[in-house]
């Protein structure tokens, strides 16, 4: 077990097809590399019974915990010589995370609506593959916040907002 503990997180729908995917290692270093193997990781575990609780599978050198909720599919997987109980733990922070930022809703739409606020929890949850935090419910809430702090503010609106302070500096100047 290393500190690095997550190789990768796949989000896909249905069909398999990716919605989301950070790679932490270099151990599928193309896209193509990486998208067949979300494929094939995709066919083998797709008729499993992880709508109910999670699984676990080793497969092509990476142990996979993962769940299937709604019309989504959570893959965390780490190395061979992983601990699974670890990764279990971290893919219940992340769908606790991303449950809160759909507001009590999982599934695909809402994934893609929020999908900022999904890639922000992730970052916080995982840095470069080590788990940051355990509370998938705080680091939501975290993740919210910093998104009200712009509001629904335009780029435009944006730009006037730093104009207007620009102008006002240099006016007391």
């Amino acid at each position: 077990m290393s500190l690095k503990s997550v190789k990768h997180l796949i989000l896909s729908d249905l069909e398999g097809h990716r919605i989301l995917s950070k790679y932490f290692s270099d151990d599928l270093p193309t896209r193509s590399a990486q998208e067949q193997y979300e494929k094939q990781l995709f066919e083998k575990t797709q008729k499993t019974a992880a709508r109910d609780e999670a699984e676990i599978i080793l497969y092509s050198g990476f142990i996979s915990v993962y769940k299937q909720v709604s019309d989504v599919w959570v893959y965390v997987s780490g190395g061979v010589d992983e601990n699974e109980i670890l990764l279990y733990f971290i893919l219940s922070s992340v769908l606790d995370a991303l449950t809160e930022i759909g507001k009590g809703s999982f599934d695909k739409q809402t994934l893609m609506d929020n999908m900022d606020m999904v890639f922000l929890a992730i970052d916080e949850l995982l840095d470069s593959g080590i788990m940051m935090d355990t509370d998938g419910v705080a680091v939501a809430s975290r993740v919210q916040v910093r998104g009200d702090d712009f509001g629904e503010q335009t780029l435009a609106q944006a730009l006037q907002s730093a104009r207007d302070i620009v102008v006002n500096v240099l006016q007391k100047l």
